[in-house]
């Protein structure tokens, strides 16, 4: 039985691009960039731009790139438009040092992550920032290869493609922020996904797998936290500053990739699905395409409306175009849909993955008791759509909610715990999955916290080399942030991070072969216990 948290909907017959190789899309004539809030822009119409050259950028110093070469055509409040001339001519975003990467400090890695302007593929939060907060605070980092969409199929086949690039990636945000174990975490059938990376894993006490439902909405980062460790996240504390640092597959290969390479994110894998379109599948699509070029380029009806962020939760989009955070496009054909009243069923809230009461904010709403909805807790909400897919009134629950949330300016003190969860009690478990058109599970189990370690026990880091141990007291003592003068790395060599690791009383973990028979009645001791600590 594979991990799992309450509520959500399964969907096992819609990935119908699982399995896809991706298809790699030509660059198109004229690319537009969003203009996000709180950026200006830095660039004129006519001015002549390469590779790697700044749109954008925000007050805090954070950087939009350019993924084509050519002249700027149009400025204006919402896009940034350029012209590709074909030519690709890239210029460095860092100078050369010679510095070996095992010596870089905390800052020096977080400060090159800004610099590369990556942002996350789900969420779109710069990535810095999220490794800004985890700084002595996160113990343990996720990587999540699950599907966001119950459409998407791209993740697993990217995951499977970049499997070394990804544990390279991995290796170096746990060397920036003294992290010493790895989750990667994928659905109970991606056996291929396991395969892969089983492959390329050799320090096997510091990343180790957990299979997880394939249940929708389970690539958001607080349930992936819940199924794996039986942990609640307090909605006054994000995830990093209670333990737990959540990154996806591809933004945690982009770190590699972008540092390696010196280079700004250029390109974004996604999927193309919906019933407006004639063949679903992965695409790889660089960063500024236009949708319509998508639509034309893969024969989409032209009635068809192109759905930005999946078939559950997505947004109707007209002149959109790919950016880092876009994972599915969905073409789907339009069509009216017929509302009734609701009949308080409660099927809302039975599928509610945030133990809320989704038809209780929509009575509120229509009766103006305001105060009310923020008691039920609509700003706790995290937009899936499971209640508005489930409604047997049809009625657009998930709309409600946003239009409530993007009018209503109320200010509010949460009432959550101050206290933060401890993780020193926590565990993963695996158990075997057999599946004869997926193929079996592999027998991969691991006690991720098989010995119990001290914040302050930096010896217990991989010891390949000591400016391991000094970069982690380094981060310990000097404040993240700043604006350093950072230069590229040539080529990043990480083949020996972790290959050794100090022995004490006893042996600091199994290996990934040994398999652990859970009970589930120990796991969910363990994870109340887990649960005690964040109420």
């Amino acid at each position: 039985m594979a991990l799992t948290f309450p509520g959500g909907i399964a969907f096992y017959d819609r990935r119908s691009t699982a399995c896809k190789e991706f298809s790699e899309m030509e660059a198109p004539a004229f690319c537009r960039y969003d203009i996000p809030d709180g950026f200006d822009t830095i660039v004129n119409a006519g001015d002549m731009i390469f590779v790697n050259s700044p749109l954008m950028r925000d007050h805090e110093g954070f950087y939009i790139y350019s993924t084509v070469s050519g002249n700027v055509c149009e400025v204006n409040r919402k896009i940034v438009t350029v012209e590709n001339d074909g030519e690709f001519v890239s210029v460095p975003l860092f100078e050369q040092i010679q510095k070996p990467v095992l010596e870089l400090t905390s800052d020096e890695i977080i400060s090159y992550v800004k610099s590369c302007g990556i942002t996350g593929t789900f969420s779109g939060e710069p990535v810095y920032r999220k490794m800004e907060r985890s700084l002595q605070k996160a113990r343990r980092l996720v990587i999540s290869c699950v599907e966001s969409d119950p459409c998407s199929g791209h993740v697993r086949s990217f995951a499977v493609k970049n499997a070394d690039g990804i544990v390279l990636g991995a290796k170096l945000v746990m060397l920036a922020l003294g992290i010493k174990k790895t989750v990667i975490a994928f659905g109970e059938r991606d056996t291929k996904v396991a395969s892969a990376f089983e492959k390329v894993i050799t320090h096997k006490n510091m990343l180790v797998s957990a299979f997880v439902d394939e249940k929708y909405p389970q690539g958001d980062d607080r349930l992936l936290i819940s199924s794996i460790y039986h942990v609640e996240i307090p909605f006054s504390r994000t995830p990093e500053e209670c333990g737990y640092l959540v990154m996806s597959a591809e933004t945690v290969f982009n770190v590699y990739h972008c540092l390696k390479n010196a280079c700004c994110v250029t390109k974004k894998a996604l999927t193309v699905a919906g019933d407006g379109i004639p063949s679903p599948l992965n695409l790889m699509a660089h960063i500024g395409t236009p949708f319509e070029d998508i639509a034309s380029s893969y024969q989409a009806e032209t009635d068809a409306l192109a759905v930005n962020g999946g078939i559950i939760n997505g947004r109707i989009t007209d002149g959109g175009a790919v950016s880092q955070s876009t994972n599915v496009l969905a073409f789907v054909r339009p069509y009216k849909q017929h509302t009734d009243e609701c009949i308080r069923c409660s099927r809302c809230a039975s599928v509610c993955p945030m133990h809320l009461i989704p038809y209780m904010f929509l009575e509120n709403h229509q009766n103006g008791r305001h105060g009310d909805n923020i008691d039920f807790g609509i700003y706790n909400c995290i937009e899936c759509g499971c209640c508005a897919y489930v409604c047997p009134s049809a009625i657009d629950l998930l709309g409600m909610i946003r239009n409530y949330r993007g009018e209503a300016s109320i200010v509010y003190e949460s009432d959550e715990p101050d206290d933060l969860p401890d993780i020193s009690n926590e565990a993963v478990f695996f158990e075997e999955n057999s599946d004869p058109f997926f193929g079996a599970t592999p027998e991969s189990a691991v006690d991720v916290n098989s010995e119990e370690q001290s914040d302050d026990d930096v010896e217990a880091l991989p010891e390949a080399d000591e400016s391991i141990a000094a970069a982690v007291r380094e981060a310990e003592s000097t404040p993240s942030g700043g604006d350093s003068d950072l230069v590229s790395i040539p080529e990043l060599d990480l083949s020996e991070i972790g290959k050794k690791r100090k022995k004490k009383k006893k042996d600091f973990g199994k290996e990934l072969g040994d398999v652990l028979k859970a009970n589930p009645e120990d796991f969910d001791e363990k994870g109340d216990d887990a649960n005690d600590d964040c109420k």
